[in-house]
C-alpha cells in the first residue's frame, strides 16, 4: 500500500515530523517521487484581516476588511519620474446556504516616487473595504488582481458576524492594530479620534512592545455602571497566561470605543489565544469572544528568554571555539558578541541586511514548524539539520510502506551533488540520518 506524501507531513496534533538515519537500499524498491514543495523564502503577496462592528440597521453587522500589499509585490510602469501600479481587489462573502451574500470591489492606481521604492520590502499599501451582512458564519474570498501583469492572487477568511441586540450589551470583534502610529494618519484609519492602523498580519514583535486591539462595546443608553473589559492572553507552548483589563464608564450614545495595549515582552514567539470578557465587575454581560494573535520570532526576544538556546542554535554554522566563547559571555557582552559573530559571516557587509543571518534563522523557524516530533524540536532533528545546512532539497523520494523494510526517505540536492538518506529505524516516526552525513558530495 502506498501513501502519497507531498511536502511536509502533518502528524502529532499539528506538528510535522522528522529526524533521520541512513539505510542500505534494497534493489528494486519502489519510490514515491515528488519535487520538493517546501515553501521558498518570502512573504505572501498580500495580507487581509476582518473586524465586525454593529451596523446602522437592527441586527446588521458591518464587516471592515483591511488589506496590505507590499510594494515589491506589485508591477509598475514608469510615468515621467514616478512609478505607477494598478490593482483591483474583489471581495465575495459566502454562506453555506447562499453562494454570494454580498460583494464589494475597489480599483486604484498606486504611485511611488522612485524605483527603489518599487523594490522595497518595508513599504506597503494599506487600505480598507466594508460590506454589511446579517449575523452568521461566513467565508470571505478576496481576489487581488494586478492589472498590469494580469496576475491574480486569492485569500480566504473565516468571518463571524455576531448578534447585536438592540438596546442590549454586545461587543464588536477586535480590530488588531499598531500600538503606535506616526502622523499624519489618513482619515479612514481614525475612529472616535483615535488612530487605528490595522495590523492585518496579527503579528507583533521586533521593536513593538505591545499588541494593540480596538473594539466597540455596545451598551443600553441608560447604563451608568462602570464596565470592565478583560483580555486573557495564553501562549500554549510557553504555558503562560497574562491578564490585562480596562475599566470605562458607558457613554450615553451606547457606543464605547476601547483600546487595549497588551505587553508582549514576556511571551515567547508563538500563537497567542486571546479571550475577551465583558463584565460589570461581578457578572458576565456577553459571551466570551475567543480569537488569536501571534508574537513574532525576533533574535532580541530569544536573547531575553534563553541565551543558551540562542547559542545552541548556531551549532550548524559555528565552530566549537565560537560556541564556547558565546556560551561563556557575560550578559552585558552577549548582544555585541553575537552581532560580531554574524558580521563575520555576512556575505555582503556593504549592505544593511545580513542575508545569511536572515536566511539561517528563517530555516530554523521552518524546521521548528515542520520537523518537530515528540522527542525534539525541529531544528535539533536530522531532517532539520540537513534543511538548515543545505536548504530545500531539489527532489524527495519517500518509501513509507516497503515490504520488509523500515520507512525511509531520500533527499536529493542535485546542484550541490549531495544525497541524504533518512530511516525511521524504530518505527516511531523519529527518522535518522545514515552515513555519509555530508551527503557524499561528488
Amino acid at each position: 500500500m502506498k501513501e502519497r506524501c507531498m511536502g511536509p507531513r502533518h502528524r502529532y496534533s499539528g506538528f510535522l515530523t522528522i529526524a533521520a538515519f541512513g539505510f542500505a537500499l534494497a534493489a528494486g524498491a519502489r519510490a514515491q517521487t515528488e519535487f520538493s514543495e517546501m515553501p521558498r523564502p518570502g512573504d505572501p503577496v498580500f495580507w487581509a484581516d476582518a473586524a465586525v462592528f454593529r451596523g446602522g440597521s437592527p441586527g446588521e453587522g458591518v464587516i471592515e476588511v483591511s488589506y496590505k500589499i507590499l510594494n515589491i509585490n506589485l508591477t509598475y510602469v514608469q510615468r515621467d519620474d514616478k512609478f505607477v501600479a494598478s490593482y483591483e481587489i474583489d471581495m465575495i462573502l459566502r454562506h453555506k446556504d447562499d453562494p454570494q451574500v454580498a460583494s464589494a470591489s475597489h480599483a486604484e492606481s498606486y504611485t511611488v516616487p522612485s524605483y527603489q521604492e518599487t523594490r522595497s520590502k518595508e513599504s506597503y499599501l494599506l487600505n480598507q473595504l466594508r460590506m454589511t451582512a446579517p449575523p452568521g458564519e461566513y467565508k470571505l474570498e478576496l481576489i487581488l488582481s494586478d492589472r498590469i501583469s494580469n496576475r491574480s492572487f486569492a485569500r480566504l477568511l473565516d468571518v463571524i458576524v455576531p448578534e447585536f441586540p438592540e438596546g442590549g450589551y454586545a461587543m464588536s470583534t477586535p480590530l488588531f492594530s499598531r500600538a503606535s502610529a506616526t502622523p499624519p494618519i489618513p482619515e479612514k484609519f481614525v475612529k472616535f479620534g483615535l488612530a487605528v492602523l490595522p495590523q492585518v498580519t496579527r503579528a507583533y514583535g521586533g521593536k513593538e512592545e505591545s499588541a494593540s486591539i480596538f473594539l466597540e462595546v455596545y451598551t443600553p443608553g441608560d447604563t451608568t455602571t462602570e464596565l470592565v473589559l478583560e483580555a486573557v492572553s495564553f501562549n500554549r507552548y510557553q504555558n503562560h497566561t497574562r491578564i490585562d483589563s480596562v475599566r470605562f464608564a458607558p457613554q450615553a450614545s451606547g457606543i464605547n470605543p476601547v483600546v487595549l495595549n497588551i505587553p508582549i515582552a514576556e511571551f515567547e514567539p508563538g500563537e497567542i489565544t486571546l479571550t475577551l470578557k465583558l463584565s460589570d465587575g461581578s457578572r458576565a454581560l456577553v459571551d466570551d469572544l475567543v480569537t488569536m494573535y501571534r508574537v513574532e520570532w525576533s533574535l532580541r526576544s530569544m536573547m531575553g528568554h534563553d541565551w543558551q538556546l540562542v547559542v545552541d542554535q548556531l551549532v550548524h554554522i559555528a565552530a566549537p571555539k565560537e560556541l564556547k566563547a558565546l556560551r561563556d559571555a557575560e550578559q552585558e557582552d552577549r548582544e555585541e558578541m553575537l552581532e560580531a559573530f554574524w558580521k563575520s559571516k555576512d556575505p555582503t557587509p556593504e549592505t544593511p541586511d545580513n542575508e545569511w543571518k536572515n536566511e539561517y534563522y528563517r530555516r530554523i523557524r521552518f524546521a521548528d514548524a515542520h520537523y518537530t516530533n515528540p522527542y525534539r524540536r525541529g531544528w535539533r532533528t536530522d531532517f532539520g539539520m540537513v534543511y538548515i545546512k543545505y536548504g530545500e532539497p531539489d527532489q524527495v523520494e519517500r518509501y513509507p510502506f516497503e515490504l520488509g523494510q523500515k520507512p525511509y526517505e531520500i533527499w536529493y540536492y542535485y546542484t550541490q551533488g549531495r544525497k541524504f538518506v533518512f530511516v525511521d529505524a524504530k518505527g516511531n516516526d523519529d527518522y535518522q540520518l545514515q552515513p555519509p552525513y555530508d551527503g557524499g558530495r561528488h
